[in-house]
C-alpha cells in the first residue's frame, strides 16, 4: 500500500482515495512455487518394474528406510537380519536419540548401534540373552511379526484383531512360539503378514 499523504479522513491532495492507491496483487506476487517432486529413478539393476516387490522397494528406498547393498544392487532375495529390521523401524522414526545398546555383540560405531539401543529402550525388541542381541542372525517370521506388533503398540495404534481370519486353521500354527502367537494373529488379520501357502504360515 502506497501512502496517499492526505488526512485521516480519506481524501488525498491528489483527489484519490486510499482505496484507489492500494496496489492489486499480481499473479506474480500471489503464486507460490510448488515444491518440485522428483520421480524416483530406480538405481537397482536387480529390481525390475514387473517384479511383485517393485513398488515396495521403491517406497522404502524413496523414504530412505532401506538402501541397497551397493549403488546398483538391492539384493531382493537376500535374507533380512535382526539388525536390518530394527534399523528400518529406527529410520521410520527419524532416528531419535536414545540409550546405547548394551550387548557384547553390538559394538560401538556400527550403523545399527543406535537403532538397537532405541528399540530395546522402548520395548520393541529384546536380546536373545541378557548379553547378546545376535544382530547378524536372520530374522524369523515370528520374530518379525512380534517386533511389528510391539512397534504398533509403541505408536499407540489400533491393535484390534479381525475375527474373519483364523490363524489356528494353518497346519503349522502350533509350531509358532507362544510369545509370538498373539502377534501372528494381529499381523495376519490386518494383512501385514500372509501365509506362505493356503495351509502354512
Amino acid at each position: 500500500i502506497r501512502s496517499s499523504g492526505g488526512s485521516p479522513g480519506g481524501s488525498s491532495s491528489s483527489g484519490k482515495s486510499d482505496e484507489e492507491t492500494i496496489e492489486k496483487p499480481t499473479e506474480e506476487t500471489t503464486t507460490k512455487e510448488e515444491p518440485v517432486k522428483t520421480e524416483w529413478v530406480n538405481p537397482f539393476s536387480d529390481v525390475k518394474t514387473d517384479d511383485w516387490y517393485y513398488e515396495y522397494v521403491k517406497y522404502i528406498n524413496e523414504k530412505e528406510l532401506m538402501k541397497g547393498i551397493s549403488e546398483t544392487e538391492f539384493a531382493p532375495n537376500n535374507t533380512v537380519t535382526r539388525e536390518m529390521f530394527v534399523t528400518v523401524l529406527y529410520r521410520l522414526e527419524k532416528e531419535p536419540t536414545g540409550a546405547k545398546a548394551d550387548f557384547a555383540d553390538v559394538p560401538g560405531g556400527t550403523y545399527y548401534e543406535n537403532a538397537v539401543g532405541w528399540a530395546v529402550q522402548n520395548g520393541i525388541v529384546y536380546g536373545v540373552s541378557e548379553t547378546e542381541f545376535a544382530p547378524d542372525n536372520t530374522i524369523t517370521r515370528e520374530q518379525m511379526a512380534t517386533i511389528i506388533h510391539r512397534y504398533m503398540k509403541f505408536k499407540g495404534l489400533d491393535m484390534s484383531v479381525s475375527e474373519n481370519v483364523d490363524v489356528t486353521s494353518y497346519e503349522d500354527f502350533e509350531n509358532i512360539s507362544d510369545y509370538a502367537k498373539d502377534a501372528f494373529r494381529f499381523a495376519c488379520s490386518n494383512g501385514i503378514i500372509s501365509g506362505t501357502s493356503e495351509t502354512t504360515l
